[in-house]
């Protein structure tokens, strides 16, 4: 019934806020520790490949375990994988680093999140590009099966094109180092803003077109996660990075929990493919408003890319 899955999405909702931040902070503080910290964009990236990796087998298998004993019997299944997590985490072990003098209280978050946000403008900058970004993948997560089913797709259809999409994604991720590498740092940065067009296109775009459009928006979608993790442990100390990871988790939830509904909306007045673009268009402006930001803040520190190797 409703109230289980009430109290369900809660306790997901509290387990994954416990996890964000907390996860890329620990990483990069042992490879710190171990002086290895130039590795970290290629460890990142490895992760959120094998994250898409498990999504792109979840749509197959979830399929057809629910085809065979039932919708249910994939929420057991998934409570055993997760379950592999609780031995994992009991294995962490918590490297040495700087830690606040006192134990953090909410008035400790209000100002680490006040001078991250505000204060601290090689911090700032990154934060709100990170989380336009951000924005821009996640709603197209959600929106690109709207899209699918809007033309037409049935969910036999859907299941290998996101098996498709979620592999883009996985390669990308799994080679972000050497990506961000190639293309450097700050063109990265910069093709990661242009995501917002990706809704543009969809719903101006003819079917196929807009396919290409996707998996290119995929492809992109690839190492933006760990680039932008990247740049902010880069430019903050370890006795606050990972609060300062959750606020861009924080802000790229509250962004969709505006973006989604406004598509929406836009979708049941008009169409689709209207939603998308004015959406779109929204968002770019946001995003080319931060990538200014950005490399104003980089012109007159020198600091928010800072060239240290990735490896």
């Amino acid at each position: 019934g409703f109230h289980g899955f009430l109290v369900a999405e809660i306790i997901l909702g509290i387990g994954g806020s416990l996890i964000s931040g907390a996860d890329s902070a620990l990483l990069y503080d042992s490879l710190a520790a171990t002086s290895k910290k130039h590795y970290y964009l290629r460890y990142e990236g490895r992760i959120t490949a094998l994250g898409n990796l498990g999504e792109t087998c979840a749509a197959i298998f979830g399929g057809l375990l629910a085809a065979w004993l039932g919708y249910r019997s994939v929420y057991f299944a998934q409570t055993m994988i997760a379950a592999i997590g609780l031995p994992a985490a009991l294995l962490l072990i918590e490297p040495a680093r700087k830690k606040l003098i006192s134990r953090p209280s909410l008035t400790d978050i209000y100002r680490i999140s006040k001078n991250a946000l505000f204060i601290d403008r090689n911090l700032s900058c990154v934060i709100f590009s990170g989380a336009v970004a951000g924005t821009a993948t996640l709603c197209m997560a959600w929106t690109a099966q709207i899209y699918f089913v809007d033309n037409g797709f049935t969910e036999k259809e859907i299941t290998p094109l996101w098996v498709a999409l979620n592999l883009t994604v996985a390669v990308i991720s799994a080679t972000a180092a050497a990506v961000v590498t190639r293309i450097t740092i700050r063109r990265a940065v910069v093709i990661s803003a242009l995501l917002p067009v990706g809704f543009v296109l969809l719903g101006l775009l003819p079917l196929v077109p807009a396919l290409v459009v996707l998996f290119i928006f995929y492809l992109i979608r690839g190492y933006t996660t760990p680039l932008f993790r990247e740049l902010i442990n880069r430019n903050c100390d370890s006795d606050i990075r990972a609060t300062v990871l959750s606020i861009r988790s924080l802000l790229i939830r509250l962004f969709f929990s505006i973006g989604g509904p406004l598509i929406g909306y836009l979708a049941g007045r008009s169409t689709l493919d209207h939603g998308l673009i004015v959406f779109g268009i929204i968002l770019l402006a946001g995003s080319m408003a931060a990538l200014i930001f950005m490399f104003r803040q980089h012109q007159c520190s020198g600091h928010v890319f800072k060239d240290d190797p990735v490896s």
